[in-house]
């Protein structure tokens, strides 16, 4: 008698850990099916500003808002009128033109590796060159190192080719990158520009899809 409780209760057990097994096996396939990344969590709050007291601004552009009759007017439509300015274009003969931005340079998307890159064109620099956080992403595993000229003096980089550089309508093959540490934009330098046929005129810079070699 003993003998046949002990084996219904072992069977009962057995059918309670099956149950909570499906049960549980069956909540992962549901979460797994609706997954969604998790929240972003900024490091930075938006304290609310008084209203009581005189709004303050910080002006980003060129313009002296001190020599205005009203600044602090001027200053309030300065922040809620952003200046839009045009994208580049695609043109029907497959050049891409461009508008100079209000800081002087030209900027324009494209890939390094198949990753998306904004390329500032620096005539200056002597190939294209990006900052070591982004290596990684742009498939960069290691470079040569090398001693580079830099506006605060020299300093230390690493040198790579066989890159794939993409622009909006032309992808150029075994590309020199220099990685820089502490880099603000990522550059598109002399070694890529001469080998494109670009024109400048007016503010406008057009690239042809013809690559010179």
């Amino acid at each position: 008698m003993k003998t046949t409780n002990i084996f219904r209760m072992g069977a009962i057990s057995l059918l309670a850990l099956i149950c909570f097994t499906v049960v549980i096996s069956g909540n992962v396939l549901a979460d797994s099916s609706s997954f969604v990344l998790p929240p972003v969590i900024s490091d930075f709050k938006v304290l609310p500003t008084s209203q009581a007291k005189l709004a303050s601004y910080i002006a980003y552009d060129a313009t002296k808002y001190s020599n205005s009759q009203d600044p602090q007017k001027d200053l309030s439509e300065a922040s809620d009128r952003p200046v839009i300015l045009k994208p580049g274009k695609l043109m029907a003969n497959g050049d891409y033109v461009v508008n100079i931005s209000p800081d002087g340079h030209y900027y324009l998307s494209g890939s390094i590796n198949g990753f998306p890159v904004n390329f500032m064109v620096d005539t200056g620099a002597d190939y294209c060159t990006v900052d070591a956080s982004m290596a990684r992403n742009l498939g960069i595993r290691a470079g040569m190192s090398i001693t580079v000229d830099t506006a605060n003096g020299q300093a230390v980089a690493g040198n790579t080719s066989g890159n794939l550089v993409t622009l909006p309508n032309v992808s150029l093959t075994n590309a020199r990158v220099t990685v820089m540490e502490g880099l603000r934009s990522t550059l598109l330098g002399s070694e890529i520009l001469n080998r494109l046929n670009i024109n400048y005129g007016q503010g406008v810079m057009t690239i042809s899809k013809v690559v010179i070699k």
